[in-house]
């Protein structure tokens, strides 16, 4: 496979075993996943009788546009409020379910290789500030993070989409069916923007067109992205 680009930068929190506040991360910029495994053999008449080899966690680099406030939260389990972040000498990342795509050139045909990681800690990446000179530089940040495998075994999932869309379409599956995914219940009350998540007859709906008066349920402001989520 032919890697040519990446799209999107998926995160949700997890808590109590469901998947909560699932965003995007800033825009994707670049991100690597490295398995690390186990290996061992045994020897025996001057030969390799037996050779094992078993995963142990993947090393995950994330790096984006931004990191926007309310993720030092969800990232790094700092306090978020009106008046800002506050960085705890005693804060805890939180694990996360982390999902991203890939865009791979195979036969001259453009595909969407959807790759999600259900269990993953990330840590806080540190802060390089420099003056302007006569060039305008970027700094994006970088983070470092850990992938680990569930009780099942499983520490990383991929499908190889025609589409963006699918491809989104099938992380945002993931996130809202993987771990049973928890999202806030629609209100007719509330007001929402493009990219929100929210929970509607049971099932999980993303917000295409903004919701900026409250009122009742309408299905052309949502897109459906998952059937039978505990809402």
């Amino acid at each position: 496979m032919a890697y040519i680009g990446l799209r999107k930068t998926y995160v949700a929190k997890i808590i109590d075993n469901a998947y909560t506040g699932l965003a995007t991360v800033g825009h994707a910029v670049r991100t690597t996943i490295t398995p690390k495994w186990a290996e061992g053999s045994l020897h025996g008449d001057d030969m390799t009788v037996e050779s094992d080899k078993e995963f142990v966690e993947a090393d995950i680099t994330m790096e984006t546009t931004t990191i926007p406030q309310s993720f030092q939260n969800t990232l790094f389990g700092h306090t978020v409020n009106a008046n800002g972040v506050t960085h705890g000498k005693d804060d805890e990342p939180n694990m996360v379910g982390y999902g991203t795509i890939g865009v791979e050139k195979v036969d001259g045909v453009r595909k969407y290789v959807g790759l999600f990681l259900p269990k993953c800690k990330f840590f806080e990446p540190e802060v390089a500030l420099e003056t302007r000179g006569d060039s305008i530089s970027y700094k994006t940040p970088s983070i470092t993070g850990k992938g680990f495998a569930l009780d099942n075994g499983t520490w990383k999932y991929s499908q190889v989409c025609d589409t963006e869309a699918e491809a989104i379409s099938w992380l945002e599956t993931k996130f809202g069916a993987g771990l049973l995914g928890t999202f806030s219940a629609f209100s007719t009350s509330g007001t929402y923007a493009v990219g929100d998540y929210v929970t509607y007859s049971n099932d999980l709906y993303r917000c295409v067109t903004a919701v900026t008066t409250a009122g009742s349920w309408n299905a052309a402001n949502w897109v459906k992205v998952a059937e039978a989520v505990s809402g």
